[in-house]
């Protein structure tokens, strides 16, 4: 029997610190536990969070510590590798020739076999079936970021093929494979915004610390986030999450 297209489920805070990767973590375990079959996309790519928990942490191990891209074999490295190949091998003929790769390798021409090599897997419960992939960030060191600074996030996407990209990931992978893919996005307002939580989930789960500065910050990114909604195909199911409850006397 068809599974029907698996869930994607986009955690946002506007403000660190309010527990939005701890809820990723939690809500991928307790599915896992209850039989679901959960990948977890950590696209906080300057700030890596996911990999830190120590379930976590031995699984992608390999995608953690920075390994020159002369050195780099396929798979390591987590999504920031497969932005730095997808950005060289989209560039200029010229720019191209340049690039510090052993293999010539385009990412958004691979398949979901292919991609598979940069996830790791995390953990398995027989008595329900369930289980945990991850796909890591990558190394939290400024020199895996050097040339996706320079080009910037919405020029990836727009201009080097990673909208299709992510997207192509998300509908020929993540939906086959998966009941719930559980993305770690970025905080504040950045260019990550509308594109991680506005076009490529279902469902958002905002969470937010319940004081005056946390929840008047939500406005201006849920304004952004609606501004993309006519390129949507279905609309955006918004989960808000109130975090850090004081308890009353």
């Amino acid at each position: 029997m068809n599974r029907p297209p698996g869930t994607v489920v986009s955690f946002y805070s506007y403000k660190g610190g309010v527990g939005r990767t701890m809820a990723v973590v939690n809500v991928a375990m307790t599915l896992a536990q209850n039989g679901f079959r959960v990948l977890v996309v950590d696209l906080d790519l300057h700030a890596p969070g996911v990999q830190e928990y120590p379930l976590f942490r031995e699984a992608v191990k390999s995608s953690t510590s920075y390994v020159p891209p002369g050195d780099r074999e396929l798979g390591q490295g987590g999504m920031l590798d497969l932005v730095e190949r997808q950005l060289w091998s989209s560039a200029s003929p010229t720019e191209a020739a340049r690039q510090p790769f052993r293999e010539e390798f385009r990412p958004v021409d691979a398949k979901k076999e292919t991609w598979q090599r940069w996830m790791g897997r995390l953990d398995y419960y027989p008595a329900s079936g369930g289980h945990v992939d991850v796909l890591p960030a990558g190394p939290a060191d400024h020199r895996a970021l050097e040339t996706l600074a320079q080009i910037g996030w919405y020029r990836f996407l727009t201009e080097f093929d990673g909208y299709k990209l992510i997207l192509s990931m998300r509908d020929q992978w993540w939906r086959e494979d998966y009941d719930f893919t559980l993305i770690d996005s970025r905080t504040g307002l950045s260019d990550y915004l509308q594109f991680c939580v506005g076009i490529l989930p279902d469902v958002a789960v905002v969470v937010a610390g319940l004081n005056e500065q946390n929840l008047a910050g939500l406005l201006a990114p849920l304004a952004s986030v609606k501004g993309v909604s006519a390129l949507r195909k279905k609309e955006l199911f918004i989960i808000t999450v109130l975090s850090l409850i004081p308890s009353g006397d």
